[in-house]
């Protein structure tokens, strides 16, 4: 049966590319299971003669060993190239805020952005959403500038997003966060039912709650579901702000 469903797609993307180049993309594949990630090496290998493209996104602190197995072979194979983009630069910053709000950006707009969010795409939306959601962002003549004091409602640096995004979650979620990044590695769901003191209904909606939020990971460790902190960063930074009393007492 795997070997029909296997042949099945990979006929499907044949029939597709037929009479047009295509392209695949796949976002957060460190999230995949390990039948998409077979899916992924048969299609690569079967395809590598159809005009496709296949892009996939993968945060490579949170790649599985099997995942990074996959990148390798695929490399060695000659069957796909990584790419590690670095942060934005001035004028990438600019064009981004540009294609966000669909309006000219002002410096002033684009060095308090690019500031706070360090060349991090996904910063730089949350904060414009930020500045939109506070009022702080001002339109003259078709161009959006800062309000007057709005550096002091932005974060500063990669800990200051941490920071805010954790301090705007649920009291559930922010105990499970403290959990795992006490413990430094992956949690399995019962541990975390028992170390947390957390009915299921309220445990489900806290990692339903931090998943949306990019947060945390969830993969399967053996038969059951086990979660890590998306971030190292995350990780550390909520890490430092326990006093060792409260390590001790998670």
């Amino acid at each position: 049966r795997k070997s029909r469903l296997l042949e099945a797609f990979v006929a499907l993307l044949d029939r597709l590319t037929r009479t047009t180049p295509a392209l695949l993309c796949i976002d957060d594949l460190h999230d995949a299971d390990p039948a998409t990630l077979e899916l992924l090496q048969y299609v690569m290998h079967a395809a590598s003669s159809m005009p496709l493209w296949v892009v996939v996104t993968v945060r490579v602190g949170a790649a599985s060993q099997k995942l990074r197995l996959l990148m390798s072979w695929l490399e060695q194979a000659d069957l796909a190239a990584t790419l590690a983009p670095g942060p934005l630069d001035g004028a990438q910053t600019r064009a981004l805020i540009e294609a966000r709000l669909a309006t000219r950006a002002s410096a002033e707009l684009v060095t308090l952005l690019a500031e706070r969010a360090r060349g991090l795409p996904l910063f730089l939306h949350a904060a414009l959403a930020q500045l939109e959601q506070s009022g702080d962002l001002l339109m003259v003549d078709d161009v959006a500038y800062p309000a007057k004091g709005a550096d002091a409602t932005l974060p500063v640096g990669l800990r200051g997003w941490i920071d805010a995004s954790f301090a705007r979650l649920p009291a559930p979620a922010r105990g499970v966060v403290e959990l795992l990044a006490v413990a430094g590695q992956s949690l399995s769901w019962a541990v975390l039912a028992r170390a947390g003191d957390l009915g299921e209904p309220a445990l489900l909606d806290a990692l339903a709650d931090l998943r949306a939020r990019d947060f945390i990971v969830e993969h399967v460790d053996g038969a059951a579901p086990a979660y890590h902190l998306t971030q190292p960063l995350a990780r550390d930074a909520i890490h430092d702000r326990l006093t060792e009393t409260a390590r001790r007492q998670i």
